[in-house]
């Protein structure tokens, strides 16, 4: 396993290096005396562990933990120092161990084991998280696919579109007994009963057939009156995005990167292009979850003066509430303040195009805030 070294003192990483090279299954990948973690970003994501001094120069190493685990937020990190009366302050940023100099080597020993222990548990844990040997994945966030273990997600051939649109009605209330007369008064309303009945009972043979393939995650079983769609080692991908967002904890600097990489795993509405109106509650109640998420990331960014990204988040929000001003205010503001004067005519024009559409009046203080920019960009850059 691979370790970064941190340390202003040449003498200290050499010693450190040659103490880690007498471990089994450890090497030093990469040592560096400047505190600085620009360009270090690919050996940063690479590394299985970091040691650092907290004493350096120019940069704490507690603040430089920090940066470390804003591209890396899993990484163990070790901190070492001639001082002891840092250790709470280090334990407060989760530092897996802290070793006072000159280490020993015993001590050490103890640290790369406590180190192997974590990797392991983080290994376990992510197998776990990710998609099990035997589950099926039903990816209906955007596109409809199904995914059998080993294989590549596949499109599924229905005999009609209600077929399709049953079997996906039934897949969302999963293991709920639905009534045949709810099932009949949401896809066959316009028909006569009789013939809504018939169109139903044939449906769901058709459906059957063509899930014999998958016939150990899933099938259809006539209880009561209903049918219920029964699920067996099934993941259904937008609840368990829905299920990741809502076990998260509060977006903040720490957990700032879990919270993107879970909404990455958002790859568009529930049944995107289906117009099925039995999904719309859910695909609305998805859309403002991922809003609310947005922008909640989005605010963090702005906070830590991430302006360019805060930027790409208001924008996707804007995108899906174009008639938001409250967002597209501070967007444009941040244009303003980045020196991007085309983009800030432009979002401004957007704004008050799609508020026109809905025969909705800007706010006044948008509009004094443009004229006097246009009067004087200069002037109105530190608008924040």
């Amino acid at each position: 396993m691979d370790v970064i070294l941190f340390d202003d003192e040449p003498l200290a990483l050499d010693y450190l290096e040659n103490l880690i090279a007498g471990m089994n299954n450890w090497k030093v990948c990469k040592k560096y005396l400047d505190p600085f973690i620009e360009n270090k970003e690919k050996s940063i994501n690479c590394a299985d562990a970091i040691f650092l001094d907290i004493s350096m120069p120019q940069v704490n190493g507690i603040e430089l933990a920090k940066k470390i685990r804003e591209i890396n937020p899993q990484i163990p990190i070790v901190f070492i120092t001639a001082y002891d009366n840092f250790a709470l302050e280090a334990f407060e940023v989760n530092a897996i161990d802290y070793l006072l100099k000159p280490v020993q080597l015993e001590r050490l020993q103890k640290t790369m084991n406590r180190l192997e222990n974590y990797i392991y548990q983080q290994q376990e844990h992510h197998q776990s998280s990710t998609h099990k040997q035997d589950d099926l994945w039903v990816y209906v966030s955007g596109t409809f696919q199904l995914q059998r273990p080993h294989q590549q997600p596949e499109f599924i051939s229905w005999r009609t579109l209600k077929c399709q649109e049953l079997f996906l009605y039934l897949l969302h209330f999963h293991d709920k007994v639905i009534s045949k007369s709810e099932i009949v008064e949401t896809l066959w309303h316009d028909l006569h009963p009789e013939k809504a009945f018939s169109l139903l009972y044939v449906t769901v043979y058709q459906i059957r057939k063509v899930l014999r393939p998958f016939s150990d995650y899933m099938s259809i079983r006539n209880i009561q009156g209903g049918y219920q769609l029964k699920l067996r080692n099934v993941k259904i991908d937008i609840k368990e995005w829905e299920n990741n967002i809502r076990q998260a904890p509060e977006v903040s600097s720490q957990t700032l990167a879990q919270h993107e990489e879970i909404m990455e795993r958002y790859q568009g509405p529930f049944l995107q292009g289906f117009d099925y109106l039995w999904a719309e509650p859910y695909r609305y109640r998805c859309e403002k979850l991922w809003i609310n998420q947005a922008y909640q990331i989005a605010n963090c960014l702005f906070e830590r003066k991430e302006y360019e990204q805060a930027a790409l988040w208001y924008t996707q929000i804007c995108d899906k509430q174009p008639e938001d001003e409250t967002v597209n205010f501070v967007l444009i503001r941040i244009y303003a303040f980045l020196g991007y004067g085309l983009l800030v005519d432009y979002q401004f024009s957007k704004l008050k195009e799609n508020l026109f559409d809905l025969n909705i009046p800007m706010k006044e203080d948008i509009e004094l805030w443009y004229q006097q920019w246009k009067n004087n960009p200069h002037s109105m850059q530190n608008t924040f």
